[in-house]
């Protein structure tokens, strides 16, 4: 399945594994031109199990310890536009110098914007995508 970033979202089409990943290592690509050491990032998929206490927002998350940017299985049934904003948000915390330190969350979002010229926005539900909805709420941490 071809895949069009950048134009509106038909609505959710599932994604195989090895879609994810080209997709974030396209993404990776791109981040590298404004920080070189997200070149270096690999992508986990893990299955939805792995989580101790999963809710509908946790998809993503960066693993600094080990340089990997971990994903859901779950999310393959996301839209193209939020698997889009969950990866450039975690390549965010890859590409943050002060990872740690209080805003990192809205720190990812900007470094995302500023590699991609696009910013991260969030849905009614509060999960990251390319598309519709506001920047981070304020009640987020």
């Amino acid at each position: 399945m071809t895949r069009f970033p950048g134009l509106p979202d038909t609505g959710a089409m599932t994604a195989s594994t090895l879609d994810l990943h080209r997709e974030f290592y396209a993404e990776a690509d791109r981040f590298g031109r404004f920080y070189p050491r997200v070149l270096d990032v690999a992508l986990v998929v893990e299955p939805e199990h792995f989580l101790k206490d999963p809710s509908y927002r946790d998809l993503g998350w960066y693993d600094p310890s080990d340089h990997t940017i971990h994903v859901v299985d779950r999310l393959r049934e996301f839209s193209p536009s939020h698997r889009l904003g969950i990866i450039r948000h975690e390549l965010g915390h890859a590409a943050d110098d002060d990872l740690g330190a209080p805003g990192s969350e809205l720190r990812a979002d900007y470094l995302a914007e500023k590699a991609t010229g696009q910013p991260i926005l969030y849905d009614g539900d509060d999960v990251q995508n390319v598309d519709i909805g506001v920047r981070r709420p304020y009640y987020l941490k």
